[in-house]
C-alpha cells in the first residue's frame, strides 16, 4: 500500500504537461489541462494494453526525434566552463538540496524496473523483459545526459534553475522547430511517462486481489482485459493533488520517498530469492552468483533507505502525519485480510 500511495507522482507528469502546455498557449487552465491527460491516457489504457503500446510507440519514435534535435542544437552553444564541477555549480542550494535532486533523477532513471509489472502480458518474458531493462536504460541514461548539458550549460543558472527546459529551447532554436520540440519533445515526455504509469501500476495490485489480500472486484477486468475499477482508483488518486493545488516538489519527494520504501521490500525479496526459489533463480537470463547477489542487495537496502529518508525529509508534520494514517489505514486492512489469502493458498493447494 505504500507503493499505492507513492503513486501521487501520476500528478506530476500531468501537472508538468500542462505547464509546457501554457508555453505555446499563455493563460490555459493549467489545473484543468493537467486533470484532462489523466483522463485521457485513462481512456486510452481501458481500451487495451496493446492498444496503450501502439499510442505509446508513437509518441516514443516523436519524443526521440525531438530529443535528438534539441541535442544536436543545443551542444555546439553549450559553454562548457559553466559546466565545470565546483559547489556553486554543483550546489547552489546546498548538500540536502543537491542530494534531492539526486534521488528524484534515480527514479526518473528507473522506469525499465515496472516493465516487469506487465510480464504476464509479455512474450518469453524471462528473456525479453531483462534485455529490454538494460537497453532502454542506458538509452535514457545517455540522452538524459546529453540533454542535462544542455540545459544547464547555455544560458546562465540563474536564468534556467527552477524553470523546465523550453526556456533553452527558445533560445537555442528557431520557431518552427521550437514548437515541434515542446510538442514532440517535452509534451510527449510527460504523456509517455504518463500513458505508460496507467498501463502498468494496477498490475501488482490485481495480483494481490486474485491472492486475497484485497476483495477479487478490485481487479476485475473489462473486455479488453484492463483492471477498470483499479484504474479509476489510480487515476483519482492522481487527481487529488492536481484538484488541492498540492506543491509539485512536495508530491515529487512524497512519491518518490514513498516509492524507495516500497523498492526496499523488493529487495529483500531478491535477497531470499536464491534460497527460497532455487529453480526459478537457476533459469534467469540475469543473474548473480548468490553470495555476491546477497552484498549487492544489502548495498542497494542502505542506499534506497537513505534515499528515502533525503526525500521524506522536506514534508510537513501534516503530510506525514497523513501519509502515517493511510500506512496505519493499510496494515489494519491487511491484517483483516489476511485470513483471506489463507484460504486462497488452501484452495490453490
Amino acid at each position: 500500500m505504500i507503493f499505492f500511495l507513492s503513486q501521487v507522482l501520476i500528478s506530476t507528469f500531468a501537472l508538468g504537461f500542462a505547464s509546457y502546455v501554457a508555453v505555446i498557449f499563455p493563460g490555459v487552465p493549467e489545473k484543468l489541462i493537467a486533470a484532462l491527460a489523466i483522463l485521457a491516457a485513462a481512456g486510452v489504457n481501458l481500451i487495451g494494453l496493446k492498444t496503450s503500446a501502439r499510442v505509446q510507440k508513437g509518441m516514443v519514435v516523436l519524443l526521440l526525434a525531438s530529443l535528438a534535435v534539441y541535442i544536436a542544437f543545443g551542444l555546439p552553444k553549450v559553454d562548457w566552463s559553466m559546466l565545470t564541477p565546483t559547489m556553486e555549480n554543483l550546489m547552489p542550494n546546498g548538500t540536502l538540496s543537491f542530494l534531492r535532486g539526486a534521488v528524484m533523477l534515480s527514479f526518473a532513471c528507473g522506469g525499465a524496473k515496472f516493465l516487469a509489472e506487465s510480464g504476464g502480458e509479455v512474450e518469453n518474458p524471462g528473456k525479453t523483459i531483462p534485455r529490454a531493462m538494460v537497453v532502454s536504460t542506458l538509452l535514457v541514461a545517455c540522452f538524459y545526459a546529453l540533454v542535462g548539458f544542455v540545459a544547464a550549460g547555455v544560458l546562465p543558472l540563474d536564468q534556467v534553475a527552477g524553470k523546465n527546459i523550453s526556456v533553452v529551447a527558445k533560445e537555442i532554436f528557431p520557431a518552427p522547430v521550437y514548437l515541434f520540440f515542446v510538442i514532440g519533445g517535452a509534451w510527449f515526455a510527460l504523456l509517455t511517462t504518463l500513458n505508460g504509469t496507467l498501463s502498468w501500476v494496477t498490475r501488482g495490485l490485481q495480483r494481490a486481489s486474485f491472492d486475497g489480500w484485497l476483495p477479487k472486484t478490485l481487479g476485475k477486468e473489462n473486455k479488453n482485459g484492463t483492471p477498470v475499477y483499479l484504474l479509476a482508483l489510480f487515476v483519482v488518486l492522481g487527481l487529488i493533488p492536481v484538484v488541492t493545488g498540492m506543491n509539485t516538489t512536495d508530491i515529487s519527494n512524497m512519491g518518490t520517498g514513498c516509492s524507495k520504501l516500497s523498492d526496499l521490500l523488493m529487495v529483500y525479496a531478491c535477497f531470499r530469492l536464491p534460497d527460497v526459489l532455487p529453480d526459478v533463480y537457476a533459469r534467469s537470463t540475469l543473474k548473480l552468483k548468490p553470495a555476491l547477489l546477497k552484498v549487492v542487495m544489502v548495498l542497494v537496502f542502505i542506499v534506497l533507505a537513505l534515499s528515502s529518508v533525503v526525500s521524506l525529509s522536506s514534508l510537513t508534520l501534516l503530510q506525514f502525519a497523513g501519509m502515517g494514517i493511510f500506512i496505519v489505514a493499510a496494515i489494519i486492512v491487511m491484517l483483516l485480510r489476511y485470513k483471506h489469502f489463507q484460504d486462497q493458498d488452501k484452495v490453490a493447494e
